[in-house]
């Protein structure tokens, strides 16, 4: 899901982002090994899944080029199943 986020992010910097409510949900559930696997520094890591364990985007979006995502259930789905 980080990869598909990060991919439809690309270029953005200081705006909203909207995101399908099950892909933000997706979200939620990254770890700190997984961000750490894309280039994360371990705090900087901990934080971000600290926020993600309070429904908080805003660190995440921080790090993606201040991105703020707005969860929207008519958006579609960047990772489909």
């Amino acid at each position: 899901m980080y990869r598909a986020v990060k991919q439809a992010t690309a270029g953005l910097i200081d705006t909203d982002f909207a995101i399908n409510t099950e892909d933000a949900s997706d979200l939620l559930k990254l770890s700190t090994d997984e961000l750490q696997a894309e280039g994360y520094d371990l705090a900087v890591a901990e934080e971000v899944v600290s926020a993600l364990g309070k429904s908080d985007y805003r660190p995440l979006g921080r790090t993606m080029g201040r991105i703020s995502f707005v969860p929207n259930y008519e958006t579609a789905r960047l990772v489909l199943r």
